[in-house]
């Protein structure tokens, strides 16, 4: 199991426990996919790029969700069998597990949605 800062480690320990596994198998996730470590933003778990773009993940009752920014709005449509849309932001259960693609295109679409001056050359 990944050990992550005490501020992230904190903001898990208060998820619901039926959310806290799913929800590190998709930090776990983004920190090999964008080589960057998590950290607590306004109050939930964030990936900042470039300084002021960002994933944003978080853990709640009934579900968890990405935010982010409008970029996330065409991934409910793109994938309806994982994500369902509120507003700027995109929920998701834990049944059946979020594949790593369906990951990867949140880590896309946010690319996508930056200057091209700011996204890393990986992209």
């Amino acid at each position: 199991m990944t050990q992550y800062v005490d501020e992230v480690e904190t903001y898990l320990a208060g998820v619901p426990v039926k959310y806290q596994a799913p929800l590190r198998r998709v930090m776990d996730i983004l920190v090999a996919e964008l080589g960057i470590e998590p950290r607590i933003s306004y109050g939930i778990v964030a990936f900042t790029i470039s300084g002021k773009y960002g994933i944003y993940v978080s853990g709640w009752k009934d579900h968890m969700s990405f935010h982010g920014g409008h970029f996330l709005e065409p991934l409910a449509e793109k994938h309806p069998d994982w994500f369902k849309r509120k507003g700027a932001t995109i929920w998701f259960q834990d049944q059946p597990e979020l594949p790593v693609e369906v990951i990867r295109s949140v880590i896309a679409a946010r690319f996508e949605s930056m200057p091209d001056e700011l996204r890393p050359a990986a992209t």
